[in-house]
């Protein structure tokens, strides 16, 4: 009696194995197998229907299979997208701004694990370059091949823009984030109503005269506090403020 079981038990174990796979299943396993042609019609009914012609002989047990293989590859190339995503997303270290010689602002961003260099130029020019780089200790950032000459950057821990050169450092770039931080105040000498604060400019930067300055308005940019403002040249009153955004990413 007990062999008579143990053989009807295999019986249905075999007849289930052999299951025909469910209609609405079959549907929702091809549906998702095409997605990746989601925009384009043609190919997508092309991959549907090739799909549906073999699934439609699965078993029920071929079709969970198939269908748990198809998640684990949609999970794995939805994690390769994320990190590519991550790997080409700019990091901003810092934004300095530079006097040594003439006045610009220098930007470094990561891109990845690659370090890139941009400059923005008083006229509103710039550039942008990738450079070689290594960490050396306690954080510190070593930019290469500044100049032919063996120039070089080091961007400290606390984030200081320091320049260098075979006999030692010779400047350190005021970083903006740190400059923008003044009291409310200091902020008030600048203010829409009042009159251009001539003798702040040490807190602020020189202005530098922009393009739109003409007989009746006076149109500066302050670069230690990184702000346009616009006055009238016959009261002296400012007419307007814009704190600028540096386009690093452009």
């Amino acid at each position: 009696m007990s062999k008579i079981l143990f053989f009807i038990m295999l019986i249905v174990v075999s007849l289930h194995g052999k299951e025909p796979a469910d209609e609405s299943l079959i549907i929702e396993y091809c549906q998702d197998k095409a997605s990746v042609f989601k925009n384009s019609k043609r190919l997508y009914n092309h991959e549907y229907n090739n799909c549906y012609k073999k699934a439609k002989n699965y078993t029920q047990k071929e079709l969970e299979k198939n269908k748990l293989e198809l998640k684990m590859y949609n999970q794995k190339k939805m994690e390769r997208r994320n990190l590519q995503k991550t790997n080409n997303k700019d990091k901003v270290i810092g934004i300095w701004f530079v006097n040594w010689g003439f006045k610009y602002k220098q930007i470094f961003f990561y891109k990845g694990k690659k370090l890139f260099s941009k400059t923005l130029y008083a006229d509103g020019s710039s550039s942008t370059k990738q450079m070689n780089y290594k960490k050396i200790k306690n954080g510190t950032i070593k930019v290469l091949d500044v100049d032919p000459y063996g120039a070089y950057y080091l961007i400290t821990s606390e984030k200081k823009l320091e320049f260098w050169s075979s006999r030692g450092k010779f400047y350190t770039a005021e970083k903006l984030e740190q400059i923008n931080d003044i009291s409310p105040t200091e902020k008030n000498y600048l203010a829409i109503g009042k009159k251009v604060p001539y003798n702040k400019w040490d807190k602020y930067g020189w202005p530098e005269t922009l393009k739109g300055t003409n007989n009746e308005f006076w149109i500066a940019y302050l670069p230690k506090i990184d702000t346009t403002f616009k006055s009238n040249k016959t009261t002296d009153i400012v007419l307007s403020i814009k704190k600028e955004k540096v386009p690093y990413l452009k």
